[in-house]
């Protein structure tokens, strides 16, 4: 599943620190700006007690404990991220339409989560914030080196064409490299240690969704090889709802394979309906790539049939003739998926 693709070895460290709890004043209600777990005390690593859906309303204790406030919901008290909390809709004040606008373009940015990091880069040029804005996740293959890594390169194409197609059709592009270290024979991987690189995922997702105020209905994945693999491994397969995914669809180019675990605990009908493309070339075969075993039509074959046979109502799987792992059109094969599910051109 190698490709081009390109990482930079990022080093920082990321905490939020937690105070001893305080007492406010007086209790106070909120909604929830995504899904996001009530946990027992005021960490990352809390017991989790229960998921509370985007836009429920919670009430405050009064209690914080540094970025957590304690709510209860539905008779269960825990303990919240502040960012994940607003004031009730009915007291939220219109925004300016153009505060988003100050973050359009950035590239070159870091993510820490934990004791992982890695460079995104976000694309919003033209993005007209005074509709509702859908994101482009995008998560390119495995790579070696910086000089045969896209994620090093973002003003070329085919980066830059991936972002100007989901530009066109109000959809903010993101692409996110993978945290995960270099391995002896594979390189920087997406897939190698699932667990890990997928969580990572899950938590820069989140936090982009809330930096941008993201519509949950259009929240699209579009993955290249390795990217693709830990789409349908894990992120199609595993706690489905965790960055808010409320509809949309997903793009999942030269891979895409079957997980070795899967779990419907919190998997949302919404989610089921997700609009999931496989595409792949006919000559995209063992030899391909690394590992030089792996094929990657062969993986799209069965991750499609294994999601179909699981009720997921609009897979789809579109084999393209003489193609190989390195011929891929990105843009032009994001434009079908897209017209498909009407989201539609509008420059």
């Amino acid at each position: 599943m190698t490709l081009t693709s390109r990482r930079s070895l990022i080093t920082g460290a990321a905490a939020v620190a937690c105070a001893l709890p305080a007492v406010a004043a007086a209790a106070t209600s909120a909604t929830t700006t995504l899904a996001v777990y009530l946990r027992a005390t005021p960490s990352w690593s809390a017991v989790r007690i229960v998921v509370v859906p985007a836009g429920e309303d919670v009430a405050r204790t009064g209690r914080t404990s540094g970025a957590w406030v304690e709510v209860v919901w539905q008779g269960r008290t825990g303990w919240i991220a502040d960012d994940y909390l607003r004031p009730p809709a009915t007291s939220v004040p219109t925004a300016p339409a153009d505060t988003r606008a100050l973050a359009s373009t950035a590239l070159h940015r870091t993510f820490t989560y934990g004791d992982q990091s890695s460079v995104y880069h976000v694309w919003a040029d033209g993005i007209d914030w005074s509709t509702p804005v859908g994101v482009l996740f995008y998560l390119d293959g495995d790579y070696f080196t910086r000089s045969t890594s896209r994620m090093h390169n973002p003003t070329a194409a085919p980066l830059a064409d991936v972002a100007a197609e989901a530009n066109r059709r109000n959809l903010v592009c993101i692409a996110v490299d993978t945290p995960d270290v270099y391995r002896s024979g594979l390189g920087y991987t997406w897939w190698k240690d699932k667990a890990r690189t997928s969580a990572y995922f899950r938590a820069f997702a989140a936090h982009m969704n809330r930096t941008y105020r993201l519509a949950a209905d259009r929240q699209w994945l579009y993955g290249y090889s390795g990217g693709a693999e830990i789409i349908t491994i894990s992120l199609m397969a595993q706690e489905q709802d965790a960055w808010g995914f409320a509809g949309g669809g997903a793009v999942i180019l030269a891979g895409g394979g079957v997980p070795a675990t899967y779990s419907e605990t919190r998997l949302t009908p919404a989610f089921r309906t997700l609009r999931a493309t496989w595409v792949v070339g006919s000559e995209d075969t063992a030899g391909e790539t690394y590992p030089q075993t792996w094929s990657a039509l062969g993986a799209a074959t069965a991750g499609h049939r294994f999601y179909a046979d699981r009720g997921f109502t609009r897979a789809r799987l579109d084999v393209l003739d003489g193609l190989g792992h390195h011929d891929y059109d990105l843009a032009a094969v994001l434009r079908a998926p897209l017209d498909a599910a009407g989201v539609t051109r509008r420059r």
